[in-house]
Parts: structure tokens; C-alpha cells; sequence
């Protein structure tokens, strides 16, 4: 078995095998002898070891990354969401001022619920059908 330009072993072994004498490695197996018992050389076993854990940290890395770039896209959302929030209450200011404003501006009128739009002539006489 030899070595590719990258410097890995040519896979030779399936991807079961490799974890399964991996997991054994991890569980304390003694390496000289998984290595007779499989016959793979503890170099072979010691690299294909080396490579998984290079796997695992780079996945733990992408994961950490994705999560990174989650966080900052919610950080953005609830900075919008903040903003929006700050509009909306400055709006609410502004409308409330509005209507304090307007309506102390309104006379009071004394006749109360009654209608001021009864047409009357000069003379003083109703249109009204009597």
C-alpha cells in the first residue's frame, strides 16, 4: 500500500473498517496487536487516526462557523426589530402630542349631540314642513 502526493494512504480498507479499528484505538486497544490481529501497520492505524480527528475538528469548525454567521444574521434581525420598535414609539409620541394638541384646540360647544346643519332662512322662518 502506498502513499498518494497528498500524503495519505491509498483506502485500500472500506470507511467501516477504518472507523471500527479507529473506535478500538479510542477504547484503549493496544495498537501492536490491533494492528497484527487487522494486519494494518500502526503507522496505517496511527494516520488513518490522525485524519479522522483533522475530519471531526474541521467539522466542529464549519459547525461553529454556521452557527457564528446564525448568530450575527439574528443579531442583524433584532437590531431591525429594535429599530422598527424605536420608530413605532416615536410615532406613537408624535400622535399622541397630535391629539392632545388638536383637541384642545376644540371649542366647547354647548349644545351637546345636537345638530348645527338645520337650514333657516333670513326672515327667520323654518323650511321645516310644519
Amino acid at each position: 500500500m502506498g502513499k498518494s502526493r497528498s500524503g495519505t494512504v491509498h483506502q485500500r480498507y472500506s470507511a467501516e473498517f477504518r472507523e471500527s479499528a479507529i473506535g478500538r484505538m479510542r477504547a484503549g486497544a493496544n495498537v501492536r496487536q490491533l494492528g497484527q490481529e487487522l494486519n494494518v501497520a500502526r503507522s496505517v492505524l496511527f494516520e488513518w487516526r490522525s485524519e479522522a480527528e483533522r475530519k471531526r475538528v474541521g467539522f466542529y469548525e464549519q459547525a461553529d462557523r454556521r452557527q457564528e454567521r446564525e448568530v450575527r444574521e439574528l443579531q442583524g434581525q433584532v437590531r431591525e426589530l429594535q429599530a422598527k420598535i424605536g420608530q413605532q414609539a416615536m410615532e406613537l409620541d408624535f400622535f399622541r402630542g397630535a391629539l392632545r394638541r388638536v383637541g384642545a384646540k376644540i371649542p366647547a360647544s354647548g349644545n351637546s349631540g345636537k345638530s348645527n346643519s338645520g337650514l333657516k332662512s333670513a326672515a327667520g322662518v323654518s323650511r321645516k314642513a310644519e
